[in-house]
């Protein structure tokens, strides 16, 4: 179950209803017949005012009248109720599922049913106002009334189906899209919790490692470190999107872990323009590419190498760069692998096609990861049409 936001008037399932951490809200319509009278009344009234006000300027010098102001009174009087009863007819015509034109056909004989009392009544109420009798030519008048009445009251529900036609598809394109964000989401949380085992699997065997190699310090100090890092990014696991300075920090916690195992053959620089520290960015965006640069590219040299993560703004693009100085080539037969193949499935889902991901070996040696996505400091996930 979940309850209603009484400031916005939008669902909020309860925690219950999702597998991790809830949402903070869903953009899910609330439909309630209090929202439908609301939307209704103010068309109503200002459709029939503006079409009284019509028929006033049309009685300008007959208001001494008696028989022309009952013949009008009566007939707006007549004209308002049936639209009254056309409102329910429609309602019970109307289906999502079935074409427009079938509804419109039907509403427009219902129009003309109550066309016929409409066009007669007021004819009826002329004569009583005029101490006439009601005879069969006033009758014979009545019919035409009868065709103007059956016009008009089936432009009103045109318009009543119209709208009502708009309004479903439009609550059904919601529901999609909302949908489309539910799947979307549950697809960015299996990606990111797909590489923790990745991760854990890669850190778990350098610590076996150094305590084959006896570096029992070493191998204490890691998986101090490796208990940080999952702490920091299982937090995060829940969310698509994190301000980059905390995807700073995470990253510098597995640093410190590749620290522990390589020492002084790893060196990083951090290069963060200070205006790009809110902007939004994948979770584990720069752990992946980190640790391929640093498994395929420092670690086989020798005396390792050093590692570069730099990150600015372009306009409304941010732009953010991981290269190495490691032996280049080896990442070759890297790009295909879960970590890197992970990172551009979560970039896809995520911006669709507005961002780019590209990898390269400069002559010099080394290999370069420039990605580039949308600039924003908002922590609402775009649906960007594929």
């Amino acid at each position: 179950m979940g309850r209603v936001n009484a400031e916005t008037n939008r669902w909020i399932p309860a925690t219950g209803d999702f597998h991790g951490a809830p949402p903070r809200e869903y953009n899910c319509c609330v439909s309630i017949p209090l929202q439908r009278l609301q939307q209704f009344w103010p068309l109503q009234i200002l459709g029939w005012s503006v079409y009284t006000g019509g028929i006033f300027v049309s009685m300008i010098g007959r208001f001494r009248e008696a028989q022309v102001i009952a013949y009008n009174l009566v007939f707006l009087a007549s004209m308002l109720a049936a639209s009254f009863v056309l409102r329910v007819i429609c309602r019970r015509l109307f289906s999502g599922t079935a074409g427009l034109p079938r509804a419109m056909f039907k509403a427009a004989l219902w129009s003309g049913v109550c066309a016929v009392p409409c066009g007669i009544i007021p004819e009826w109420a002329a004569a009583i106002a005029g101490e006439d009798s009601f005879n069969r030519m006033a009758l014979l008048r009545a019919w035409g009334p009868v065709v103007y009445s059956a016009v008009v009251l089936t432009a009103w529900s045109g318009l009543y189906l119209g709208i009502k036609h708009y309004r479903f598809f439009e609550a059904e394109r919601e529901r999609a899209r909302q949908a489309e964000a539910l799947a979307r989401r549950a697809r960015l949380q299996a990606l990111q919790l797909q590489l923790h085992p990745h991760f854990l699997f890669n850190t778990l065997n350098a610590i076996s490692t150094l305590i084959v190699e006896c570096r029992s310090a070493a191998a204490n100090h890691m998986l101090g470190q490796l208990a940080a890092f999952l702490r920091v990014t299982l937090n995060d696991s829940a969310a698509p999107e994190i301000p980059l300075s905390r995807e700073v920090s995470n990253i510098k916690v597995y640093l410190d872990i590749e620290k522990a195992r390589l020492g002084e053959r790893l060196e990083v620089k951090f290069s963060i323009a200070p205006d790009v520290e809110g902007a939004m960015v994948p979770a584990l965006l720069l752990q992946p590419l980190a640790e391929n640069a640093i498994r395929h590219g420092i670690t086989p040299r020798l005396e390792g190498g050093k590692l570069t993560i730099e990150a600015e703004r372009a306009g409304t693009r941010l732009q953010v760069r991981v290269c190495d100085n490691g032996v280049g080539a080896g990442l070759r037969t890297a790009q295909r692998g879960l970590g890197l193949a992970n990172t551009i499935e979560r970039l896809r889902v995520l911006y669709g096609n507005d961002h780019r991901l590209a990898v390269r070996w400069p002559d010099e040696g080394g290999c370069v990861v420039d990605v580039e996505m949308p600039y924003s400091t908002s922590d609402i996930v775009v649906a960007h049409e594929q």
